[in-house]
């Protein structure tokens, strides 16, 4: 899609927007969660600031909103992020 590098953020935030306009989570919500994310793979993991480090932020914040906000299980979440890695090719024992 125009303005994405990869399917994977288009997708993202394609559920990022839809989560927002469905009054799931408003956009303070998700630009602070995200930022938290973000901000603790880079400097307290020490993850180097790249696409990939990106990506695990974004799943993780998005399942963070998901688990705070009651939208899904743990166990959905846990097989959503599994569905995420096998098609994306990322492994990430992390998540």
């Amino acid at each position: 899609p125009e303005g994405f590098d990869a399917p994977w953020q288009a997708e993202s935030y394609g559920i990022s927007q839809a989560l927002i306009e469905a009054g799931h989570v408003s956009a303070d919500q998700w630009a602070s969660t995200m930022n938290k994310v973000l901000h603790r793979k880079l400097y307290e993991e020490g993850l180097p600031d790249n696409v990939e480090t990106y990506s695990v932020a974004v799943i993780e914040a998005l399942g963070e909103v998901a688990s705070i906000n009651c939208m899904v299980s743990q166990h959905e979440l846990e097989q959503r992020a599994e569905a995420w890695r096998s098609a994306y090719g990322v492994i990430r024992e992390s998540w």
